[in-house]
């Protein structure tokens, strides 16, 4: 086991411990109410008065986590939380998991951690964050339930598998890694993927964020765009015809940015696109599955 699993198998075993000292079991698989949360024009949700109860389930064959939301009356995200889930296309079959009675998140506190801090983080009443380990005042290491709060969208994206999208209809004609230069034949690291795709073909943002460059006639990447998304993740666009879109500019996931060219040092017409998290580049399919 992994020092992340095992953080959080010791926080599951904390907070099963905590609601039995509260009185608090598992019920079963029956249905569930659904609990206050955010109004529809984003206003803070009322505090809800209703004891924290969990019903403990048993994943059947073609259970999804938004079915099992739906069918609990509860959001994605508050079962992501309370299972510790890192990918939600990973449900193992005959795997429990617990499903609370209201809508919320577990946190276990910092350093520097308070209850004014943490519910103004997570824009909720102060009412809304309930100690399950611990009280009165908050501790590094106690456990809490912020009823009401939201995981950041771009987390549970992540964690869904949405996070990212294909910028170009095509196969890879060469992948990401060790590959030898096509020009010198020497042995390089090919930080992206090259995608075959027709020349003139829309080019689009793998993900909502903000353009960073967009530049014209560079000899090496031709035509080029790059995109910041926040989370430190950033998407390059290389060798494009035309571009699109400007610096500043801010564009949707799937907005049209350029067209596939052959501009730069290139053998033939592709996209090259690559994604990199805090300077470090990685596998764009380890995020975006295979090319379609």
């Amino acid at each position: 086991m992994g020092k992340r699993a095992f953080a959080f198998a010791a926080i599951v075993v904390l907070f099963a411990a905590a609601m039995l000292a509260l009185g608090i079991g598992p019920r079963g698989s029956e249905r569930l109410e659904e609990a206050p949360a955010l109004s529809e024009d984003g206003e803070q949700a009322e505090a809800p008065t209703a004891p924290l109860d969990y019903a403990t389930i048993t994943i059947q064959r073609g259970d999804t986590l938004s079915g099992i939301a739906q069918d609990h009356g509860v959001r994605v995200d508050t079962l992501v939380s309370f299972n510790g889930i890192t990918d939600s296309r990973a449900l193992r079959l005959g795997a429990d998991i617990r499903v609370p009675n209201q809508d919320g998140l577990l946190y276990t506190a910092r350093e520097g951690d308070d209850l004014e801090s943490i519910s103004a983080r997570y824009a909720i009443p102060v009412e809304c964050v309930r100690f399950l380990t611990g009280q009165g005042r908050v501790a590094p290491g106690d456990i809490l339930f912020l009823a009401g709060a939201r995981m950041d969208p771009a987390a549970l994206q992540r964690i869904n598998g949405d996070l990212f999208m294909m910028p170009a209809k095509g196969s890879v004609s060469s992948p990401f890694g060790l590959r030898e230069d096509p020009f010198t034949g020497v042995k390089v690291f090919h930080h992206g993927i090259d995608l075959a795709v027709p020349w003139g073909s829309t080019v689009t943002g793998t993900r909502s964020g903000k353009v960073v460059a967009a530049l014209r006639d560079d000899p090496t990447f031709g035509n080029y765009v790059i995109i910041s998304h926040g989370e430190g993740y950033t998407s390059y666009y290389f060798h494009l015809s035309s571009i699109q879109v400007r610096v500043g500019q801010s564009v949707a996931q799937g907005q049209p940015i350029g067209r596939v060219g052959n501009t730069g040092a290139v053998t033939g017409t592709h996209l090259h696109f690559g994604i990199a998290r805090r300077g470090t580049y990685f596998n764009p399919l380890d995020v975006l599955g295979k090319a379609q």
